[in-house]
């Protein structure tokens, strides 16, 4: 398989990419001392970087594929829904962001299912929703890895297969 210029650089700027962002990963992990050093960094993020991290959970291949197909074969209409998700994040950090923050202080949690365990006083309640949101995030993923492979695909040529693994790989 012979590589065209474009696929040359998709390929590189992948690598660049992939490689920046373990460097980051090692730094982090270096950082980190305490769970909440790890999940949290320590709650020393000011509102900009909360916004990115914001950004960047929202950013997916929906963005990348199921969006801009919407656009394609509905027109204006279909690509109404990225514009809603302008108006969306922003409000729902507002109502939401705030009072979950103060209200994970309180309670010393760092994810949804910590908050429910706490605030209910129950593993039990605890464990359901982290199996519910494990449920759930096996479809996202999937779609994650398909996406990948599609585009992966598309721009560099490898087949779907090969695709699929190094999609993989880059989200785990």
């Amino acid at each position: 398989m012979v590589l065209t210029t474009n696929q040359l650089i998709y390929v590189a700027c992948m690598a660049v990419y992939c490689a920046a962002m373990i460097i980051i990963g090692f730094i982090g992990f270096g950082k980190s001392k305490t769970v909440k050093d790890f999940f949290v960094y320590g709650r020393l993020f000011g509102w900009v970087l909360i916004a990115f991290s914001w950004v960047n959970t929202y950013t997916s291949m929906s963005n990348f594929i199921g969006h801009p197909g919407m656009g394609y074969r509905y027109g204006l209409p279909g690509a109404w829904l990225n514009l809603l998700a302008l108006l969306v994040v922003p409000i729902t950090i507002i109502l939401f962001g705030t009072k979950m923050r103060v209200i994970a202080e309180k309670f010393e949690s760092f994810t949804v299912p910590g908050y429910l365990g706490s605030r209910f006083d129950s593993k039990l309640v605890q464990a359901v929703g982290g199996l519910i949101i494990l449920i759930f995030a096996i479809p996202w993923m999937v779609a994650q890895y398909r996406g990948a492979a599609i585009i992966l695909n598309t721009t560099t040529g490898l087949s779907f297969d090969i695709g699929l693994v190094i999609g993989a790989v880059i989200v785990l």
